[in-house]
Formats: structure tokens, sequence, C-alpha cells
């Protein structure tokens, strides 16, 4: 768990620094979506990861899996955002990135829960 939360903490600082670059580079545009892109990354990604560290837990496989998949669909979806807002449109087309990121976030607390629940299976003498 040591490198996943060393893998999201460097997310986030690229995260951050995309955003001074883009915002360098946007005629003084700006957007909250991308300010904070650098979030989800690091309040879902790194800290959970360091909390599972210190306390010797590993996570399910398919937890793991459907967790990073929902963090970085936040990620690009405050990507997403702060691009069309940049650009001055609007779309509702980030809503995807909304709801499929919390169905997977919420799919892998599922399964680690079930997965917490479950009893080991006694093996049968060969």
């Amino acid at each position: 768990m040591g490198r996943t939360c060393m893998t999201y903490a460097a997310v986030s600082a690229l995260c951050a620094l995309f955003y001074a670059v883009y915002r360098s580079l946007s005629f003084g545009e700006d957007s909250l979506f991308m300010r904070w892109m650098f979030v989800p990354p690091l309040a879902l990604g790194a800290l959970p990861a360091l909390f599972c560290l210190l306390l010797g837990r590993r996570p399910v496989r398919w937890a793991f899996y459907l967790w990073n998949s929902g963090v970085a669909l936040l990620a690009c979806g405050c990507l997403f955002r702060g691009i069309v807002e940049m650009s001055g449109r609007f779309t509702q087309y980030d809503r995807v990135y909304w709801v499929l990121g919390g169905a997977a976030l919420g799919a892998a607390l599922l399964r680690a829960v079930f997965a917490a629940h479950r009893q080991p299976q006694k093996r049968r003498g060969v």
C-alpha cells in the first residue's frame, strides 16, 4: 500500500501542476473544478492508502480495482468540466463521470464489506 500511497500523491501533484500550467496558458480563464482536481486522488486515494498502510490491512483485489477506477473517474470528471468551463461552454456530459465514479466507489465499498463478513472456507482433507 506504500507504493499506492506514493502514486496517488504523485498524481495529485501532477494534477496541481497541470492546473497551474493550463491556467497560465488560458488567457486568465479559471475553473474551480480544475483548481480542485487534485483533491480526489489525494483525499480518496492517498489518505485511504496511508490508513491501510498504518493499519496493516490490504483491501480485497476487486474492491481495490473498483476504488481506483472511481477515483480516476472523479479526477477525469474534474478535468473535463474544468476544460469545458474554461472554454466558456456548458455541457451535461460530465454527469457521466460523477455517476460512474460514485457507482464505482460504492461498489468498492460493498465488495469490501461483503469480503469482511465472508467466512473462511474449510478445506477438505485430501
